[in-house]
């Protein structure tokens, strides 16, 4: 039997950088310079601390459950590696990147890396469903 899902926040970033369902602060956008958004956000590539880095991030979203939860992203990579995604503040708690064979891998906590068995390419759109539950981890790329 599957639970209901419920969308407790929704950034397209296709236009603007709000919050959908209205709930939630924009993103933040940083860095010197600031990555560019409109259709999408892109950035250089170079970590937010590192001279010239660049990142962007949602407000703390108060009604996320850590233990249960699903992201949709769609995203296309310039080069690897990649992060395509990543949960948390000042340590990374959970993300989607792609290591530099093209590997898809989802980090959970400070060392646990999970390698899925496709290959992405570069410069090609993806779509990707995350679920975590019960301490289980899914990933599907298109």
């Amino acid at each position: 039997i599957a639970q209901a899902q419920t969308l407790i926040a929704s950034y397209p970033l296709t236009s603007n950088l709000s919050d959908a369902t209205g709930t939630y602060g924009d993103v933040t956008l940083d860095g010197n310079p600031a990555p560019p958004s409109g259709n999408g956000i892109c950035t250089n590539g170079i970590f937010y601390s590192n001279s010239g880095g660049q990142r962007f991030y949602t407000p703390a979203i108060s009604a996320f459950d850590v233990t249960d939860f699903q992201i949709n992203v769609d995203f296309k990579l310039n080069s690897f590696p990649g992060c395509v995604v990543g949960l948390g503040l000042f340590s990374t708690y959970f993300a989607l990147q792609v290591n530099s064979s093209g590997v898809p891998q989802v980090v959970i906590g400070p060392s646990l890396i999970l390698s899925s068995s496709a290959t992405l390419t570069t410069g090609q759109w993806y779509s990707a469903t995350i679920k975590y539950t019960s301490n289980t981890v899914q990933l599907i790329i298109d």
